[in-house]
């Protein structure tokens, strides 16, 4: 398989896990909204809300799994087009210049900087939960 072909079917995964994670989230925020006696484990209410044999909590799983589809999607798009992202970056960020090697550089410390703003906020989240 060539490259754009592979192009093509990773965009094309990537917009069928988009639109299931929208609609998953939509689906729990609106049509299955929290029952009131949750515990954030699971609903142990007998009368809580279902669709399709499948409560809040079971569509909150899918919309996870969903996420991290999307995650891994959007990480291959990005690996396929990771010149572009670097250069495109250098130029935004006003660093022209830049040989095309210390581009490539320049884009995985941006990347790794956004994973690590991303475990700082995650590790801080956790210790305000109560």
């Amino acid at each position: 398989m060539n490259r754009n072909t592979f192009n093509f079917w990773i965009d094309v995964a990537s917009f069928v896990v988009l639109f299931a994670l929208v609609l998953t989230g939509l689906l729990i925020y609106y049509v299955l909204p929290p029952c009131g006696n949750c515990d954030g484990t699971g609903c142990a209410e007998t009368g809580a809300l279902s669709l399709w044999g499948l409560g809040r909590h079971d569509y909150g799983r899918i919309h996870f799994h969903l996420a991290l589809a999307a995650v891994a999607l959007i990480v291959v798009h990005l690996s396929l087009h990771w010149r572009w992202v670097c250069s495109t970056c250098c130029s935004v960020f006003g660093l022209k210049a830049v040989p095309s090697d210390r581009r490539s550089i320049y884009g995985a410390l941006l990347l790794i900087l956004l994973i690590a703003l991303m475990i700082v906020l995650l590790c801080w989240a956790r210790a305000q939960v109560r």
